[in-house]
């Protein structure tokens, strides 16, 4: 019993001390916290814009302004970070139909690796620019037009066409959509010269 009695002594001691250290600390933040004031009243900083000096306000808006400057380059800096990682996806990627293609003439293969970059190409249109992935469109064209497969080059074609949108901006560029609507008047004609 005379050990509790120690313990809850010895408790309560050290309960004082530490309300005592809390207060102690709380008037150094408190002291702190006005020293920081009067600084910052000296220097014209305020909280409230109201009371801000004129120099202050000037200083203020002058660092808000260069942010504000800053701010589309740096955004321009890291669209084009992310568009030239895509990119180090998509150029290989490329590389390989094109080698597929010219190379080796395996046609179906080659179309499927174009296929497989209009694919990325999509996935990643927001870093990606469409005329990085335009071009295996074009090849796809192309290698049924050599493969003689013009019913399939109908057919391709115009599954672009119809991703093309009048009132708001397109799946590809307006030059893709021209060449391609070219491209289809001609293969129609030569399907029809085969009938």
């Amino acid at each position: 019993m005379k050990i509790m009695e120690e313990e809850v002594k010895t408790l309560k001691k050290l309960l004082k001390e530490a309300n005592a250290k809390c207060k102690d600390l709380e008037m150094k933040n408190l002291r702190l916290s006005k020293e920081i004031e009067v600084l910052r009243k000296e220097k014209g900083y305020t909280s409230n814009p109201n009371e801000m000096s004129e120099d202050m306000l000037k200083s203020e808006m002058i660092k808000h302004m260069i942010a504000y400057q800053k701010f589309p380059a740096e955004r321009r800096r890291v669209e084009e970070e992310k568009r030239q990682e895509a990119l180090k996806t998509l150029t290989p990627m490329f590389k390989k139909a094109m080698i597929l293609e010219k190379e080796e003439g395996k046609i179906p293969e080659a179309i499927k690796a174009h296929e497989a970059c209009i694919q990325f190409g999509q996935e990643h249109k927001e870093v990606l620019m469409s005329g990085d992935y335009e071009k295996s469109i074009l090849r796809i064209v192309i290698l049924y037009r050599k493969d003689n497969q013009l019913n399939k080059e109908i057919a391709f074609i115009n599954k672009i066409l119809k991703t093309r949108k009048t009132h708001q901006k397109s799946l590809y560029s307006s030059d893709l959509y021209y060449d391609l609507e070219c491209r289809l008047q001609k293969v129609e004609k030569m399907l029809e010269r085969k009938k």
